[in-house]
């Protein structure tokens, strides 16, 4: 008989290749700064100026995390109606925590609300907030708690994991926001690698213009296109040596199995 970890595993598998395989003119206004946001807005500055965050400080102030796959992504505006949100609509894949009143919320969809998106051709950008692919798959550390933030996954874009498949076995791995590998999670540093175009045989394909053989101790930049800010650590390289292999989604869940349950007040 299998284990509880084995059928979960082989669940995220299998739901995980079936989802990847079912498959005018814009005004550009960005908006650079979260104070902005709230002073015009008032949504919550937490989806800008992001400080570097550690990986225990990114799982502790998480309220739910989850493995998702976006299904649907609808823009709208706000209340007052002067500023874009997108609702991105998950289907949950594998719930790993949530707090009690947080779980009240949860069935098997989840529903963020992010500021920015697009209608009849007005899109608004806001810095480091993410975006999203329809079909992608993603582990996600988020807030739930019925207000309204800039970006309510924990530290913007360092709380999103887009969850990648090796072509040969199947085996699942995550990457950072802007698609890095992660080689190891080490005094609670997330050691990361260089972007990936591709996993074969559990090693990462790099894309040609990444230098393979470095190896970073923060999470690097996110993806291309969004804008920096001035207030998150600087990316900083530890490592020359090509790396034997990087981190499997089931070792990445262990990582955050081990830090949930060294948190005080755990729901179990």
């Amino acid at each position: 008989m299998k284990s509880r970890k084995e059928n979960q595993a082989m669940t995220r598998n299998v739901f995980f290749l079936h989802k990847r395989n079912t498959n005018l003119m814009r005004i550009s206004l960005v908006v650079f700064f979260a104070f902005a946001i709230s002073i015009l807005w008032g949504v919550a500055p937490l989806g800008a100026m992001q400080m570097q965050l550690s990986f225990d400080e990114i799982t502790n102030q998480a309220e739910v995390i989850f493995i998702g796959t976006v299904v649907e992504q609808e823009s709208r505006y706000g209340g007052n109606q002067n500023m874009i949100f997108t609702d991105v609509r998950f289907e949950v894949v594998e719930l790993i925590y949530s707090t009690n009143q947080a779980r009240d919320l949860i069935g098997e969809e989840i529903e963020l609300s992010f500021a920015g998106g697009e209608i009849e051709g007005l899109t608004v950008r806001v810095s480091d907030v993410p975006t999203f692919e329809i079909n992608a798959t993603y582990v996600v550390f988020t807030r739930m708690d019925g207000k309204t933030y800039a970006s309510p996954t924990i530290g913007a874009f360092q709380g999103l994991f887009k969850v990648a498949s090796d072509e040969t076995s199947g085996v699942l791995y995550p990457l950072t926001y802007g698609g890095h590998s992660i080689i190891e999670i080490r005094d609670n540093d997330l050691i990361t690698g260089p972007r990936v175009s591709r996993i074969l045989y559990g090693k990462a394909d790099v894309l040609a213009e990444e230098e393979p053989f470095k190896i970073y101790t923060v999470a690097p930049q996110p993806a291309q296109g969004m804008e920096q800010t001035n207030a998150r650590a600087q990316v900083s390289k530890v490592l020359t040596e090509k790396p034997e292999g990087i981190m499997s989604l089931d070792d990445f869940l262990s990582e955050i199995h081990t830090r949930l349950q060294m948190r005080k007040g755990i729901d179990k």
